[in-house]
């Protein structure tokens, strides 16, 4: 359903019991916006400091496509250098048979084949007659290079040919696992698996990190609600940017991959505590009329640290963890800039019945971008007086609809009971619990699996990252009357759907004795468009939210449909 208030304000009738206080609850808050402005130029500036920071969670989010990248790897064998010389594959002293890769792996790698007839390699069972010297199994001494010194295998060894002893039709291979590895650094110099030897069954480790991180949003999102609603806005903002920085330290400094994963859990931990409070004082801060822009924004913040994560980070720094010590160097100026300008929230401060700190500081906009050159002094006197007054009759109304107001604030419980207390209220927390799961599950389940479509990690990364740019644009037709909230929520998450299923289609369909490149070409641009619209899709459920609740319950409804949420990003 369409939200009652889009277009009006930001006050809404779900916790209001009484029609008539409802409107002119939504009349006064239109008055203030008004005079106060709705994106003056100092409004302007503490809310695009916080807009600005966005873009160190869009980095964040997208350093898992590279810190967690998989080259391609495969046992290591004698035909390879020895380890402390290098990783790469097939250029050992000893592979004086001049073996291509392609030989070695054909040869001396289980093999089996698809349906289409095409050779598929077990990179983890080898031919244990070709493991490194001092990790074969059996009597070293009876093992000279890359073969057994047996009386069967004597001549073919000496002759310097082993296709005819280990070819795949030999029922005397034994095929097992191996200790060590060689991976393809050309692109990635290191990644969580090369670095902590992740391979074969222990991939899912890498996997892990991940988890944890939409893990550590849940968590947090599930605790910001109450944290937000308590201590208001302007500390969980400053708190959760420094702790960002101090787990992202420890990120980079991680001596294994259990520690890196709650390291990435913490990060996420601090992240969703900032972004409730920081984009609930967005939305609070401005007026009505410059919502669409400002969730467009905080979305774009996003995107662009998606890129800077692809273009220039990781073109630069293929080692992980330089990559990620530059991420965490990138949190600092923002946590520095927020620590100076943020302000508190005048609507917070008006919801917890701190009425004359709400009046202060809401005076103290006003005074500061009004035009005092084409306003009488008596003008800017009266302009004061209805701030002040329209301040203290949207408490009064407050108390008058709920008169546990102050109670509920602090009370976690009661806030909860706020979501559930109607039919209505009931149908509508839990449509929106459902849009939260769906579209973080879609969003998350492209934007961290860009190393599985076709091309470079680096430029699908990029592109999926800036495809939510017009997916945000399209944001300002949800204030078109022929369009509305509920209209262009139903097209995006249909356009999504139908995208990413033929993505799907296209790219996990084989046709033997045919040119893939069509279908994987037409499977990437769909999942792109997939992305687009989902991204639409995604913040238009955050300003649903921010309309449909009012500002004493708001931040709680943030943090328990983006603890649903999070639950799909993690499945993804």
């Amino acid at each position: 359903q369409d939200s009652e208030v889009s277009n009006v304000s930001n006050v809404s009738s779900i916790s209001s019991s009484k029609a008539g206080n409802e409107n002119e609850s939504v009349e006064l808050y239109k008055l203030l916006d008004d005079t106060i402005g709705h994106f003056g130029w100092y409004q302007a500036l503490i809310i695009i400091s916080i807009l600005a920071s966005k873009i160190v969670f869009g980095a964040n989010s997208s350093l898992a496509v590279f810190v967690a990248a998989r080259p391609d790897f495969r046992c290591r064998t004698c035909f390879d250098q020895d380890p402390e010389n290098s990783n790469q594959p097939g250029q050992g002293e000893s592979n004086f048979y001049n073996y291509t890769e392609k030989q070695i792996e054909e040869n001396f790698f289980k093999t089996s084949t698809d349906k289409c007839g095409k050779v598929i390699i077990d990179q983890c069972q080898v031919d244990q007659s070709v493991l490194p010297i001092y990790e074969s199994p059996g009597n070293n001494e009876n093992k000279n290079d890359c073969c057994f010194l047996t009386e069967e295998t004597l001549e073919i060894c000496e002759a310097g040919n082993l296709f005819p002893y280990n070819s795949s039709s030999n029922s005397n291979q034994i095929f097992g696992t191996c200790q060590e590895y060689v991976y393809d650094d050309s692109v990635y110099k290191s990644t969580l698996i090369t670095e902590f030897e992740l391979y074969c069954g222990k991939t899912y480790l890498a996997d892990l990190s991940t988890s944890a991180y939409m893990a550590g949003y849940m968590i947090g999102y599930f605790t910001a609600g109450p944290i937000s609603s308590y201590f208001g806005r302007r500390k969980p903002v400053v708190l959760a940017m420094f702790g960002i920085i101090a787990s992202s330290f420890y990120a980079t400094y991680a001596p294994s991959i259990y520690h890196y994963c709650l390291s990435r859990f913490l990060v996420a931990l601090f992240s969703a505590n900032f972004i409730t409070s920081g984009f609930t004082f967005a939305l609070e801060f401005s007026g009505s009329k410059a919502r669409s822009y400002i969730n467009f924004a905080w979305g774009t913040g996003f995107t662009l640290g998606a890129i800077l994560c692809s273009y220039p980070f990781a073109l630069l720094l293929r080692e992980w963890r330089d990559l990620q010590f530059a991420v965490t160097l990138l949190v600092i100026p923002f946590a520095v800039l927020l620590l100076f300008v943020q302000q508190e929230s005048w609507k917070w401060l008006m919801s917890v019945d701190r009425v004359e700190e709400a009046q202060e500081l809401a005076v103290k906009v006003y005074l500061k971008q009004c035009d005092k050159d084409k306003k009488s002094q008596n003008d800017i006197d009266r302009d004061v007086a209805s701030i002040q007054r329209n301040i203290k009759r949207l408490v009064r109304i407050s108390e008058v609809d709920d008169k546990d107001s102050k109670k509920s604030s602090t009370n976690i419980i009661q806030r909860f009971k706020i979501l559930f207390q109607s039919a209505k209220i009931t149908r509508f927390t839990l449509i929106l619990d459902f849009q939260f799961f769906t579209v973080n599950i879609v969003y998350y389940g492209l934007a961290f699996n860009a190393g599985a479509l076709p091309g470079s990690d680096l430029v699908n990364n990029a592109i999926l990252g800036l495809m939510d740019v017009p997916g945000y644009l399209t944001l300002i037709f949800m204030d078109k009357k022929w369009c509305g909230r509920k209209n262009y929520m139903v097209f995006m998450l249909f356009v999504s759907g139908i995208a990413c299923l033929a993505s799907t289609i296209l790219l996990e369909t084989e046709i033997c004795d045919s040119d893939s490149s069509v279908n994987e070409k037409i499977g990437r641009i769909l999942a792109f468009l997939g992305k687009m619209a989902v991204s639409g899709a995604f913040q238009a459920v955050f300003q649903y939210v921010s309309e449909l609740y009012s500002t004493d319950v708001r931040t709680d409804v943030f943090g328990i449909m983006n603890f649903i949420g999070k639950l799909g990003g993690t499945l993804s």
